[in-house]
């Protein structure tokens, strides 16, 4: 199985090789909107899931992250989707699982905080609880390891926002792959511990500039 995945484009809908399946970690909603519903209805519909439609992919599967308040809407997300005759295409996963290709992905939004924002709880532990055995764990969160969510890695301002019960979860689990973001600047050629691939995917930097390719891989 192909897949390209990335995070954290913010309206940025990057150009895609052809791959089995697509995967986004969330942040998906440009900055300038992500708190407009009507303006995030609109553009959910006539950007986004035209470039999914147009993608040489069989299948999107995405989660959402802290800036993506519309997609608390799962039923309006989803009544569009159907409605662009999408929904054997595009998958939106929040803390639910899906099985393509005889590989099981799982899907989780939650990030630890800062909390006000969109998909953050202070008892962001009991979500990380239902994540089940999968092949392909998508979360907006990074966990801690190494440098995965420690943004101005090597600086001397860095700082890590890994979380440790993210990682505990998924040390209890038989997961091969985390694809995740939130934190821009993380380590992104990839980590491997405890017998799972960490992989940070976040396309911009902590400016907000497109700095990072789109990662590929074939599992």
């Amino acid at each position: 199985m192909k897949i390209a995945a990335f995070s954290d484009s913010h309206g940025l809908l990057p150009q895609i090789d052809p791959v089995d399946v697509v995967v986004i970690a969330g942040d998906i909603s440009p900055l300038q909107i992500q708190r407009n519903d009507v303006m995030m209805s609109i553009w959910f519909q006539d950007e986004f899931l035209r470039w999914c439609k147009d993608l040489p992919c069989e299948r999107v599967i995405f989660t959402a992250g802290n800036h993506d308040f519309y997609f608390y809407n799962y039923a309006a997300m989803r009544a569009m989707i159907k409605e662009s005759d999408l929904k054997d295409k595009v998958i939106f996963l929040a803390d639910e699982k899906y099985e393509y290709d005889g590989k099981v992905f799982y899907g989780c939004p939650w990030c630890t905080g800062p909390l006000g924002w969109a998909f953050t709880d202070k008892k962001v532990e009991l979500f990380y609880k239902l994540i089940p055995n999968c092949d392909i764990l998508i979360t907006h969160q990074p966990p801690k390891v190494d440098a995965l969510g420690t943004s101005y890695p090597g600086q001397a301002w860095a700082r890590d926002f890994g979380s440790k019960r993210l990682l505990k979860a998924i040390e209890e689990r038989n997961i091969k792959y985390n694809f995740c973001g939130h934190i821009h600047t993380g380590t992104h050629n990839g980590i491997e511990y405890n017998g799972t691939k960490f992989y940070n995917v976040s396309l911009l930097d902590e400016s907000y500039k497109n700095v990072f390719p789109v990662t590929y891989l074939e599992i």
